[in-house]
């Protein structure tokens, strides 16, 4: 199973001693037989994952991570598919007497064939779900994180709260991290959470800010030595207690030559120097950036199109390997589940941000069309194709992955898709199609719930057949 990720030297726990004790008390419940679900939230890069890993680690606990990124571009239930390899790798005849093992096929294909579609159900895919986690469980106490969940499909966070309850005797340990600032009224997650509420089983802790101590703390840690107080003032003023900003803060201004020790050991900016402080974590990054040669840039580039996780052996396809591992020699990538990951995903949007939209626009083809070449989901490649300004190619991976999802009965999902998809339909094309499109539509809505959407595309069709001539 697996532990703490590796981090490029990075990732110091400072403070959050309220968090651990609240941490400790579910583990030991958890320990005990009594199985629970921590959120911990809070704004991106205030150290979320810092908490759990570090705490993990100090528990000792096995892990099986199920992570979200960009997962509502890929395949329904990801986070969870994730979690089950991980549990089968570490255990590969944990599920072989599983009596609804079949049913698992359609979200781990390895397993083997899925039932007749006539004895496939979602209530089937469920219990299979919810069996397979209670017998991943059955060697001893282990913690299940599921990352970022804020990016979760719908299928997954719909699943929730049932899945927890049907731990809550096993000894296990569910811990969950969100972005609070991307939680809109609507996302599903709240629903789940006030559900997991009333069952009981639910315990929520917010990260704030580092106070000015633990910010100078955290900076003398990433510097190797104390700071004088003005310079801990300036970067607690401009980070605002944002771990991940001071760490990038103080890399910067180690790394541009502004730092000097004083004749007491304490750092202070560098008498004399023109320096300046960044004032975002975009200009931090650009500023470490800007030390490696033009092909390292480019490589870094390249995998901020690829996303905050990514498969490897892509970006290796697609730049040099000597870029690459300089990326991963510099921190800026490290391993993660056997793939590459930027060490935080604020410093993946960082450098995206920076990139030219016409570069931009061009490395997002590049990468969609390498997409379907390998098989991926294609959801995935749908969002490069957007990106790419490539709208018909977008709408045909869309319906693609609408059919992918109503395989898994992930029908809000598909109906997503399916509505992403009639947006980018030219005026005019292809209108037979367009309207089988909006039946599918109205199917997926009435089959997730959305009664209100499922009538309004039934009656969009029937109006425009009607306005053809077509009375059948």
């Amino acid at each position: 199973m697996e532990g703490r990720r590796q981090d490029g030297g990075r990732g110091t726990l400072v403070g959050r001693s309220r968090e651990q004790a609240a941490l400790r008390e579910v583990a030991e419940r958890a320990r005990g037989g009594q199985g629970g679900l921590v959120l911990v939230s809070g704004e991106a890069g205030i150290g979320k994952t810092r908490l759990v890993d570090s705490f993990l680690l100090a528990e000792g606990l096995p892990v099986l991570r199920g992570p979200s990124r960009d997962t509502r571009l890929a395949a329904p239930f990801s986070p969870i598919a994730a979690v089950l390899r991980a549990g089968l790798a570490a255990s590969p005849g944990a599920l072989d007497h599983l009596p609804l093992r079949g049913y698992l096929a359609p979200l781990l294909p390895e397993l083997g064939p899925a039932p007749s579609q006539d004895g496939n159900s979602p209530a089937a895919l469920h219990e299979a779900i919810r069996g397979a986690l209670r017998a991943l469980m059955e060697s001893g106490p282990t913690a299940l994180v599921l990352e970022d969940l804020q990016w979760a499909d719908h299928a997954t966070l719909d699943l929730l709260p049932a899945l927890v309850g049907g731990l809550a005797d096993r000894p296990v340990l569910v811990v969950g991290t969100f972005r609070s600032e991307e939680l809109p009224r609507a996302h599903p997650l709240r629903r789940a959470r006030q559900e997991l509420r009333r069952a009981g089983v639910l315990e929520e802790l917010h990260l704030g800010p580092l106070d000015p101590a633990e910010t100078a703390e955290l900076a003398r840690a990433r510097l190797g030595a104390p700071l004088t107080p003005a310079l801990a003032g300036i970067l607690h003023a401009r980070s605002e207690g944002v771990p991940l900003f001071v760490e990038e803060l103080a890399a910067a201004l180690q790394g541009n030559g502004g730092l000097a020790p004083r004749a007491d050991g304490r750092l202070d900016l560098a008498p004399g120097a023109a320096v300046e402080v960044p004032l975002t974590l975009r200009e931090a990054i650009g500023l470490g950036l800007d030390r490696f040669p033009p092909g390292v840039r480019a490589a870094a580039e390249l995998a901020a199109v690829l996303g905050p996780a990514f498969d490897a052996d892509l970006l290796l396809d697609l730049a040099d390997e000597q870029a690459f591992d300089a990326l991963t020699g510099g921190g800026w990538l490290v391993e993660e589940g056997g793939g590459a990951a930027f060490r935080h995903a604020l410093v993946r949007d960082a450098i995206y941000a920076g990139i030219p939209w016409s570069r931009r626009r061009t490395l997002h083809r590049q990468v969609a069309a390498r997409l379907e070449e390998v098989g991926a989901p294609p959801g995935v490649t749908a969002e490069h194709w957007l990106a790419g300004r490539e709208p018909g190619r977008a709408r045909e991976a869309l319906l693609a992955s609408a059919e992918a999802s109503c395989r898994l009965h992930a029908y809000r999902d598909a109906a997503g898709a399916v509505g992403r998809a009639l947006d980018l339909w030219p005026p005019g094309a292809e209108e037979a199609r367009r309207l089988e499109v909006l039946d599918q539509l109205g199917r997926c809505a009435q089959a997730c719930g959305l009664l209100a959407e499922a009538g309004a595309a039934w009656r969009e069709a029937a109006g425009a057949r009607r306005a053809a001539g077509d009375t059948a």
